[in-house]
C-alpha cells in the first residue's frame, strides 16, 4: 500500500514538473505610438489590462511547446498604420496542422486612447479596464468585456459574450453579435441606451421592453428596451442565441 502510495505521488509530481519545464515565459514592453493595435491569437487566451497613459505596449505571454516539429512564437509587425501582435508557428512539415495541443496565453497592457482588435478562435478573451474602443471576435471562445471607458464591439460564432458596462458614456453605437452564441448584458441603469435585440432565440430582460415577433423573417423577434436619455444604441443581432439584458448590481 505504501508502495502504492509512494508510485502515485511520484507520478504526479513528475507529470507537474513536466508541464512546468514546458512553460515558457516571454515578456515584451516597447513604446508603440500607432493608435491602432490589432491582436490575433489563435493558440489559446488573449487578456487585455489598462497599461496607463503614454505609448508603452506591453505582454507577459506563457507558451507551451507540446507539438512535434513545430514552434510556437510571437511576431510583432507593423503594415500601414496598424501595429500587430500574431501568434503563429514555425515548422519544417509540410503538414497542415490542426487541433494543437501546443498553445499560447497572452496578459497584453494596452495604453489609454487606443483602437483595440482582437481576433480569437476557442480561447478567452478577457477585457478589463481599458480606455480605448475594442472589437472582440472569437468562433467558439468566451468573450468578456468589463470596466472598459470606450466603445465596444464584438462577434462570437458559437461562443458565449458576456458584457458588463458600469461606467459606459461614449456616444458611440455599440453592437454585439453572434451565430448560435449567447449573448449577456449587465448594465447600470442610471446610463443612457437605446437597447435593440433581434434574435429567434430567447429574449430575457429586467427592464421593460417592446418585443415585435415575425415567424417569417430570421431572427424572428426584436425587441426595444430605452434606458434614460438614450444618447447612444446597443444592438445585439444573434440568430439563434440567448439575448439577456439584466440590471447590474455592485456587491
Amino acid at each position: 500500500m505504501y508502495k502504492a502510495f509512494t508510485f502515485i505521488t511520484f507520478l504526479f509530481v513528475s507529470i507537474v514538473c513536466s508541464s512546468a519545464q514546458q512553460v515558457e515565459k516571454k515578456q515584451w514592453k516597447d513604446k508603440i505610438t500607432l493608435t491602432k493595435i490589432e491582436i490575433n491569437n489563435q493558440f489559446g487566451d488573449v487578456r487585455l489590462r489598462y497599461g496607463g497613459k503614454g505609448d508603452n505596449v506591453e505582454y507577459i505571454a506563457s507558451i507551451q511547446q507540446l507539438d512535434e516539429k513545430l514552434t510556437l512564437y510571437i511576431e510583432r509587425k507593423q503594415v500601414g498604420d496598424i501595429f500587430h501582435i500574431i501568434a503563429t508557428y514555425k515548422t519544417d512539415s509540410e503538414l497542415i496542422y490542426k487541433n494543437l495541443k501546443s498553445r499560447i496565453d497572452m496578459v497584453i497592457y494596452i495604453p489609454e486612447g487606443r483602437q483595440i482588435s482582437v481576433i480569437n478562435k476557442d480561447g478567452l478573451i478577457e477585457a478589463k479596464g481599458l480606455k480605448s474602443n475594442i472589437k472582440l471576435k472569437s468562433d467558439s471562445g468566451l468573450i468578456t468585456a468589463k470596466k472598459i471607458n470606450g466603445s465596444i464591439n464584438t462577434f462570437n460564432n458559437s461562443g458565449k459574450t458576456i458584457i458588463t458596462l458600469v461606467n459606459n458614456k461614449t456616444d458611440k453605437d455599440q453592437k454585439f453579435e453572434s451565430v448560435v452564441g449567447d449573448i449577456s448584458l449587465l448594465v447600470n441603469e442610471s446610463l443612457d441606451f437605446l437597447i435593440e435585440m433581434n434574435t429567434s432565440g430567447d429574449i430575457i430582460s429586467d427592464f421593460s421592453m417592446i418585443i415585435e415577433k415575425d415567424r417569417n423573417k430570421e431572427p424572428s423577434k426584436k425587441g426595444l428596451i430605452k434606458l434614460n436619455k438614450t444618447v447612444s444604441k446597443l444592438t445585439f443581432l444573434s440568430k439563434r442565441g440567448v439575448i439577456a439584458i439584466r440590471g447590474y448590481q455592485e456587491y
